[in-house]
């Protein structure tokens, strides 16, 4: 695979009350107001894996990079937003490990939403739907009608329109408890309410088995999301990135297009994480009007027992569909940082992780934070 131009990396210190460098973590971010958030996970060094609330913001806009505590600010309101009324109850966000999470704008407000995962106060796992309401802080459990659907834990979820889709996940931890379906929820404008309108509906027999924590790149203004796959078994299992289980989904009339890329672009290697986000215009200076794409992000085992990323751009739309390596795999191994999540932020491409200065990355300390970003920079 021929690289695209040399990319140069920018390191950033991140600053404020830094949240713990938890494993398992979601994140969701706000291009509007340049911000990401992070929730949950476990603690480092913390065996028994106990589930968080820890809920984070980080500042982005003007290169401030500051991080801020959300759990002290959250109120919990006793109805559902979407319905009239109003009641404020003090009550502490849940903690879940491994939800689905994803923001939307919603008749021109902003919020995240939170699906299922395994709650620490159940001791199972749940098929709940929480929003947040970014501006006033506060939380709900939204009241679906058509229920009930299965609880899921490392499902993808993505809002397009008015509807919330929820891919994959399993029932539970361990082996052989991927699930192979998908739920669609519709939001009624006028009446103010959520619907299942697809429960636990199996995907069609061409489909091959996509595993749990897939990836979503939700297509807005084609009404397609992208489907990009997840583990199969296991946690340790490598992740099947092929020219078959990359799928195209069409919002509209539930199809599901495997894309035309040359099998020669896929990495032969065992990837062990993955992420993707839409490749945002003013991420290509030059190429003003470029069509879509995202970036694809897996993580490369190393001799030394660390994970490296690696970054793909992917056009799927075309007569030149393909797969195309970025190389900046060996640059990030020179900053020596254990960087463990990706995101896109108003057009800059983000690695967010850990500055161990020398300490053991493969086991962080317990006091460790997030506290470093690496701006990718396409030149």
């Amino acid at each position: 695979m021929r690289a695209l131009s040399d990319p140069s990396l920018q390191t950033h210190a991140l600053y404020g009350d830094k949240p713990p460098f938890n494993v398992w973590t979601t994140w969701a971010v706000d291009d509007t107001t340049q911000q990401a958030y992070v929730y949950g996970g476990c603690r480092p060094g913390d065996d028994s894996n106990n589930p968080t609330n820890d809920f984070y913001a980080l500042k982005i806009k003007d290169n401030l990079f500051t991080w801020r505590r959300l759990n002290d600010s959250l109120r919990y309101r006793g109805r559902d937003r979407f319905s009239p009324g109003k009641v404020i109850r003090h009550r502490p966000f849940p903690s879940l490990r491994q939800p689905g999470m994803t923001l939307a704008t919603i008749n021109d407000n902003t919020f995240i939403f939170l699906f299922g995962g395994f709650s620490s106060e159940f001791e199972r796992v749940v098929s709940d739907l929480i929003a947040v309401d970014v501006s006033s802080e506060e939380w709900w459990f939204i009241n679906l009608e058509g229920g009930p659907v299965i609880g899921r834990l490392d499902a993808a979820i993505a809002v397009v329109g008015h509807c919330l889709y929820i891919f994959g996940g399993r029932q539970d931890f361990g082996r052989n408890h991927a699930i192979s379906s998908y739920c669609v929820a519709r939001y009624s404008v006028n009446r103010r309410t959520w619907t299942w309108v697809h429960q636990d509906r199996p995907y069609p027999k061409h489909v091959p088995y996509l595993g749990f924590g897939m990836v979503m790149v939700p297509i807005q203004h084609r009404r397609r999301i992208v489907l990009l796959p997840g583990r199969k078994r296991r946690d340790e299992d490598p992740i099947n990135l092929t020219q078959k289980t990359v799928f195209l989904f069409d919002v509209d009339d539930l199809s599901f297009t495997l894309l035309n890329i040359p099998a020669e672009d896929f990495p032969c290697l065992e990837i062990q994480g993955l992420d993707a986000a839409p490749l945002h215009p003013s991420t290509l200076p030059r190429v003003r009007t470029a069509p879509f794409r995202f970036l694809l992000a897996g993580w490369v085992p190393c001799e030394d027992g660390s994970l490296i990323p690696e970054l793909w751009m992917c056009k799927p739309y075309g007569p030149s569909q393909n797969l195309r390596c970025l190389g900046v795999m060996d640059k990030i191994w020179e900053k020596d940082l254990d960087l463990q999540n990706y995101i896109m932020c108003d057009g800059r491409i983000l690695f967010v992780g850990y500055e161990h200065r020398g300490l053991d990355y493969v086991h962080p300390p317990e006091d460790s934070t997030w506290n470093v970003v690496v701006e990718v920079i396409l030149n």
